[in-house]
């Protein structure tokens, strides 16, 4: 692990809270277009080092640093949850399940990616699976052989406007 300046550390912090902060604006303006207020829950999880990182880029490997407790308890998190949400580099870089394995559950949670360029590998967890149904939050028109009815691609406009369509599943 590198050791990181004070500097590094604050911009990593302003990072999240400018990813904390997006959530926050997406959840008040989600369904702008309705009378009612946007009724859903969203849970963030972090897993951050000492240094303020999510990952460290310098490694050629991605390592976990979180105990057995802390992923027995994202698990209990995943199985109250309706949806788990990453983004592409997560699934480049990690090759999640982003299912509920390590306690029981009667149901696993819709899977969901923003992935705007459609670089999710063909061959990850989420796309070969089928141990849960998945979305992918594009801006660009899905490949012409991919028509796995396992596998939806939904159009990627906003935060606000994922919110929106997750409400509605």
């Amino acid at each position: 692990a590198c050791d990181l300046t004070m500097r590094d550390r604050r911009r990593r912090r302003a990072q999240h809270e400018r990813l904390l902060l997006s959530l926050f604006v997406a959840m008040l303006n989600a369904s702008p277009h309705s009378a009612r207020a946007w009724t859903g829950e969203v849970t963030l999880k972090l897993a951050v080092d000492l240094n303020g990182g999510v990952d460290d880029r310098a490694g050629a490997k991605s390592e976990r640093f979180t105990s057995g407790f802390a992923l027995d308890a994202v698990h209990r998190l995943r199985r109250a949850s309706d949806a788990v949400l990453v983004g592409v580099a997560t699934v480049v870089r990690d090759d999640p399940s982003l299912t509920v394995r390590r306690v029981s559950a009667d149901r696993q949670p819709l899977r969901v990616v923003v992935d705007p360029t459609l670089r999710t590998p063909r061959d990850s967890k989420l796309l070969t699976d089928r141990a849960a149904p998945t979305v992918l939050f594009a801006t660009t028109q899905p490949r012409e052989h991919d028509d796995d009815d396992a596998i939806a691609v939904e159009p990627f406009a906003s935060l606000e406007a994922l919110l929106d369509t997750l409400e509605t599943r």
